[in-house]
């Protein structure tokens, strides 16, 4: 299943078949696992499986530029359910395995979603939290500084796409203008913005 998802286009039989509807519903099920610190890697691993699927899912074989008839009935049975996992695994507070993986799906996944208006309004309503918690994690850890100095060329690829990541989801919302300017004004009087927090906002601002 996974193979099938992830690198080849799904025959139409297959899309509207009742055993991917399980395989769906399981999905699901294995991405609202609840997760901490003591969960097994092995837990993480599959959350992670079940995300880069239904990231594909949403990106590709239930784009409305590749199916439009298929997109519609995905979208309408699934987008929100999923979106719901998408956002309780991106502003989860907890630290579990695989959990920076995951939340790199969740971005990924997040400017697929708010095409479909019902997303769109969920959307709207965490907005503040989905920004604060790309703020939070934006900002260069321990990690990001071992890196730049053991393997410089992994650093600027690793923060190229990252910040990718950021800017197509902040994208969604350049139509709010009270929260671009309210937020634009705050970094830019607080000495201890990070660059990245400084570009968002400028970008949202432009």
């Amino acid at each position: 299943m996974f193979s099938a998802v992830t690198y080849s286009q799904l025959p139409p039989n297959l899309k509207r078949s009742d055993s991917l509807r399980v395989w769906l519903a399981f999905f699901k099920k294995t991405l609202d696992i609840p997760v901490n610190s003591g969960t097994p890697e092995s837990v993480g691993k599959l959350k992670l499986k079940a995300s880069k699927i239904i990231y594909r899912f949403i990106q590709h074989h239930a784009n409305p530029k590749y199916d439009q008839q298929y997109s519609e009935e995905f979208l309408g049975r699934y987008a929100v359910g999923f979106l719901e996992s998408c956002l309780l695994q991106l502003l989860a507070e907890t630290t579990f395995p695989n959990k920076h993986k995951l939340y790199k799906y969740s971005m990924l996944s997040i400017p697929y979603y708010y095409k479909y208006p019902p997303c769109q309004k969920l959307l709207d309503d965490y907005r503040d939290k989905i920004i604060s918690v790309i703020l939070k994690r934006s900002v260069m850890d321990k990690n990001d500084l071992e890196l730049w100095v053991t393997d410089p060329v992994e650093f600027i690829h690793k923060e190229k796409d990252s910040r990718k990541e950021v800017l197509d989801v902040i994208r969604i919302y350049k139509d709010s203008p009270q929260m671009v300017v309210a937020g634009l004004m705050n970094v830019l009087k607080n000495a201890s913005s990070s660059d990245i927090e400084k570009e968002i906002y400028l970008y949202m601002f432009a």
